[in-house]
């Protein structure tokens, strides 16, 4: 539950990113994501490009049959812009990635006896 110092602070910033056509994306566990408000295909790919060619890329194999479901899940739960997939990156398994590490556990924890294997 935010205290109202916080919600104050949080409208603030809101404000303060209208100005800038940014919006406040709110999600589980309290975190807060910046990004743009209309953010178009190209900049979606754009975007991913940059963070899939870091190292710090964060991946989990799931099983083919739960692919759909593992679609589902992030669209439910992320950005467009934080997640992508590869099929068949191996056999019965396609594989995930997140640009944050929370993300890719939170994903892991939905069906650990078919991630990872």
């Amino acid at each position: 539950m935010l205290r109202s110092a916080q919600v104050s602070h949080i409208r603030v910033l809101q404000m303060f990113l209208l100005q800038r056509q940014i919006v406040l994306r709110y999600r589980h566990h309290s975190y807060i994501y910046l990004c743009e408000e209309n953010m178009t295909p190209l900049e979606i790919a754009e975007y991913k490009q940059r963070w899939m060619n870091k190292e710090e890329t964060y991946s989990v194999r799931l099983h083919s049959d739960l692919h759909i479901d593992g679609k589902y899940w992030c669209r439910k739960h992320l950005e467009r812009h934080q997640w992508s997939m590869n099929t068949w990156t191996n056999v019965y398994e396609h594989t995930f990635y997140f640009e944050d590490n929370t993300q890719a556990k939170r994903f892991e924890q939905q069906w650990p006896k078919y991630t990872n294997q």
